[in-house]
């Protein structure tokens, strides 16, 4: 959810449009769902706000049913963009920008304001979340003698093939922004990406542990993250913080639980083939 700049009123126009150009670049990733301009309006919030205090968050997440909360603030020559969690009103991410005072702000406004943005797509520390296919009984499907899963990662994701994909819980780890310094990833299971269909990618499980991967569960896909961060991250080691680990409990290796399994699956199969002899011999 994406709410109007706040500003001063000589630059309400151009903030519009820098409104504008945040909201479509939010857009054309198709990893976010924005609301229209139509939406906030009719919940009668279509109104410049700047920093929410936790509760105020809650209520407008509660509202909106929006899961980010981004907001914009134009002082003096610094411009502030924040976003905030709309469950919990956490502080999930904030940075600033000191406009450059050779130029005129109201030409800086716009140019600004992506580069923000750009830094808070950088900051999230998950790259794509785990979707049932509609033709697949379980999240989690066999395929020619494999475990695989389906995860959204946008139109605009540059994921390869063979490229490592880590399925991890976001756990708050102290009172920082979260996507700065204040949470950490915990990886619960492993695989690669083995098809590419964007906006999907389909990832085959190496290694997994007894939390399930679910509908909606996290994915971290690293390089993913490295080339996101390398081209839009205003600071380099703001994010340095935020970084994969895994359970204390060890991830159990697939293939080596498959190898251990296939003679018993070879017996089944051999007593399950005689008993279907026997019945039609009889």
């Amino acid at each position: 959810m994406v709410f109007p700049f706040q500003v001063p009123s000589d630059y309400k126009e151009v903030a519009e449009d820098a409104w504008w150009d945040v909201r479509d670049l939010l857009t054309q990733s198709k990893l976010f769902l924005v609301a229209s301009k139509d939406f906030l309006l009719k919940k009668d919030v279509f109104q410049p706000r700047a920093y929410l205090e936790p509760a105020d968050a809650i209520i407008l997440g509660r509202l909106l049913d929006a899961e980010v909360l981004l907001t914009t603030r134009l002082q003096g020559r610094e411009l502030t963009m924040m976003a905030y969690e709309g469950k919990r009103g956490r502080l999930l991410w904030k940075q600033k920008m000191d406009l450059t005072p050779s130029l005129p702000v109201k030409d800086q406004i716009r140019p600004a304001s992506k580069k923000l943005l750009y830094d808070f797509i950088a900051s999230i520390p998950y790259q794509g979340f785990v979707v049932r296919d509609a033709l697949k009984k379980d999240v989690v499907y066999q395929e020619q003698e494999a475990s695989k899963v389906k995860v959204y990662v946008g139109e605009r994701s540059q994921a390869r093939l063979s490229q490592k994909a880590q399925f991890v819980l976001l756990k708050d780890t102290s009172f920082d922004p979260l996507f700065q310094g204040g949470g950490q990833l915990e990886v619960f299971a492993e695989g690669h990406i083995v098809e590419l269909a964007f906006p999907h990618v389909i990832v085959q499980l190496d290694r997994v542990s007894e939390e399930k991967i679910k509908e909606h569960t996290l994915v971290f896909i690293p390089e993913e993250q490295q080339r996101l961060r390398k081209s839009y991250a205003l600071v380099q080691d703001v994010y340095k913080n935020v970084s994969a680990r895994y359970f204390r409990t060890k991830l159990r290796e697939l293939k080596e639980e498959e190898s251990r399994l296939k003679p018993l699956y070879t017996s089944l199969a051999w007593f399950g083939n005689l008993a279907l002899i026997i019945l039609l011999a009889f």
